[in-house]
């Protein structure tokens, strides 16, 4: 949760000062790099198959790289105590895959944080105050953090169909170190600049991806290892994006309207319940 929230936050300045293409990539990068560790230690998969290998370079690399790029997008352009909640709502996306896909039927207390989320978008997304001015309602950034948000619950989605035979460890390296690889790939292809990030700003990416590194470790080690209180640990992750909120209002000085605190609240709510109860 801590270092989730975190990782969003020095993101979010990294973005703002070298793009959110370059803010992608290298921290990936880092992640992977980190994430060689805890694969010498862990490194543990069985009865691979291709389909197991495409669906986690596809669902999981690939889809990787656009959550993060359109997350970082979402911090560049707007209000990171905005977004972020919108993006970490990412549960309401695995839930609706399971009853799609899966056939599961949700409970009257799921569908209350679903319900919850909608409306929290619904405010956070609008800027009551423009009614008013007659400026613009839409609150900057929200379309990629919705964009954001449906390629941060995939992964999650799909990996219970192969975490079995990758293993939790090369399963969380495969998702970084292929979401990296594709990103230069896409900045090579779309002629955006890839240069290493100056000096002063290396700081924050190098500390995002150490942080998200570790973070996802210890959820994906707890999750699918069962070594934990499940709907505990997915409550916790699900809060990170009120972490991220907390750190953008004390030291980004963001100040959300009235309607946008009532969403923030719905969507940060609903988030942390659906975890814990799905």
């Amino acid at each position: 949760m801590l270092c989730w929230g975190t990782t969003d936050y020095l993101a979010a300045k990294a973005s703002r000062k070298i793009g959110h293409q370059r803010t992608t990539v290298y921290l990936l990068l880092t992640s992977s790099l980190v994430l060689l560790i805890p694969v010498a230690f862990f490194l543990s998969y069985s009865n691979v198959t291709i389909t197991d290998i495409l669906l986690a370079v596809i669902t999981g690399g690939v889809f990787a790289f656009f959550a993060n790029f359109f997350t970082f997008r979402a911090f560049r352009y707007g209000d990171v105590s905005v977004n972020a909640p919108m993006v970490n709502s990412y549960p309401i996306i695995q839930v609706i895959g399971a009853i799609f896909f899966l056939g599961v039927v949700v409970s009257n207390l799921e569908l209350v944080a679903i319900t919850a989320i909608i409306i929290g978008i619904i405010l956070v997304s609008t800027k009551f105050s423009a009614f008013k001015t007659k400026k613009r309602i839409l609150a900057a950034g929200v379309i990629s953090a919705i964009v954001a948000m449906v390629f941060t619950g995939t992964p999650v989605l799909f990996s219970s169909l192969y975490i079995a035979a990758l293993g939790f460890a090369l399963t969380n390296l495969t998702w970084r170190g292929i979401g990296m690889v594709f990103g230069f790939a896409y900045g090579y292809a779309t002629k955006q600049s890839l240069a290493v990030p100056e000096k002063r700003y290396l700081p924050y990416v190098i500390g995002a991806g150490a942080l998200d590194a570790i973070a996802a470790t210890a959820f994906l080690y707890a999750f699918f290892l069962k070594t934990a209180n499940l709907p505990v640990i997915s409550a916790l992750a699900g809060f990170s994006g009120g972490v991220t909120v907390i750190l953008a209002l004390v030291f980004l000085k963001e100040r959300p309207e009235l309607n946008q605190w009532i969403g923030i609240i719905l969507v940060v709510g609903g988030a942390v319940l659906l975890s814990y109860i799905f």
